[in-house]
């Protein structure tokens, strides 16, 4: 068990209504998939050659060999996870069922796909996990976020509904923190976001969203077990990114600084620092668009914290419309902001 009261710090203010809830749904939703497809195309490139390539990503390019707007793996298995996670208890059951009855348009990466071999094979979800720490699965954490905004869900539920919807392809202890962190961040942005009218408060200041990652990390950090210990605590990298956002670093410092690796910390706390220098603000996506290494995951969780501190409204309508099966997302934020709402208290 952990610490609550560092994790209720993250995201226990007012109750939300359900026009505001729907709004912020359908941004958080919507700002994850539209900047999944962004960061797509530049996946796997530097920043100076995704710069090279692009010059900017404020539009949508082809990924391989499918159309733009396109969006990856990454963001359907979000969106399984979304739906899964409204159909009572979370668990590996029904985890694994909504799994098995999808069909996934395309599931490149070996791991996704050794492990959905596993899963057709018969073995059970729970028993055929692998220890990646790779970001791939990073956006599954959004919808939990977005549903721990209606259930009482106490931080050491998030972290493990965080752990569920990483298997069965990314479990790993540390990086389930760091997904963890970013579910808690997208419940402060819906429920704290309107009550503070100075955004330096938020991301700004000592008692900022930030400053609550690093705590939150570090209650983590003094549970974790001999055999998952990582050379530094993983809060370091938290508190570092902190005091890159407090002497206003560029993104390019950041990156020259942190590097660009594909894993759970690197990605997320890259993800945080751009989305708390422009909360709200599609400039935030694409800077983490353009900047490569695992660009999608990047772009995609800074556009979930986008629309859920903003709403819908930070999208153009025209990106909207250009995403892949844009009419079914629409759709589908709208049945999901239902059966969110059917959770609310009766009081909000």
């Amino acid at each position: 068990m952990l610490p609550e009261k560092k994790f209720s710090a993250l995201g226990r203010g007012k109750n939300v209504n359900r026009d505001e809830l729907s709004n912020k749904v359908s941004g958080t939703i919507l700002g994850m998939v539209i900047g999944d497809a962004l960061g797509a195309p530049a996946r796997g490139l530097t920043p100076y050659q995704a710069k090279k390539k692009f010059q900017t990503l404020d539009a949508f390019y082809p990924y391989e060999d499918q159309r733009p707007g396109f969006y990856t793996h990454c963001a359907q298995t979000a969106l399984l996870c979304a739906n899964a996670l409204t159909k009572g208890s979370i668990g590996y059951g029904t985890m694994e069922a909504e799994y098995r009855n999808a069909k996934m348009k395309k599931v490149p990466d070996r791991v996704c796909k050794e492990s959905f071999q596993r899963l057709e094979a018969g073995v059970p979800w729970p028993k055929c996990p692998e220890e990646s720490r790779g970001s791939s699965w990073l956006e599954r954490v959004v919808p939990v976020g977005l549903l721990s905004v209606v259930r009482p869900m106490t931080g050491t539920e998030i972290l493990r509904a965080c752990k569920v919807v990483s298997w069965p392809t990314h479990w790993h202890k540390p990086s389930v923190a760091f997904g963890g962190a970013v579910a808690c961040v997208i419940r402060a942005c819906i429920t704290e976001a309107e009550s503070h009218t100075n955004p330096y408060e938020m991301f700004g200041s000592d008692k900022s969203l930030m400053s609550r990652v690093v705590a939150l990390l570090k209650a983590v950090d003094q549970q974790m077990e001999p055999e998952w210990a990582t050379e530094d605590p993983i809060w370091i990298r938290a508190q570092e990114t902190w005091r890159m956002l407090q002497r206003k670093a560029t993104p390019e410092e950041f990156v020259g600084y942190f590097g660009l690796k594909d894993d759970c910390a690197d990605a997320v706390c890259l993800a945080l620092f751009l989305f708390m220098r422009n909360p709200g603000n599609m400039k935030a996506v694409q800077q983490a668009a353009i900047l490569g290494g695992p660009s999608n995951i990047t772009a995609g969780l800074v556009g979930a914290m986008c629309g859920a501190y903003g709403g819908r409204f930070f999208l153009a309508q025209d990106m909207i419309d250009a995403v892949e099966n844009s009419p079914r997302l629409v759709a589908f934020c709208e049945l999901f902001t239902g059966k969110l709402c059917e959770e609310m208290p009766k009081e909000a």
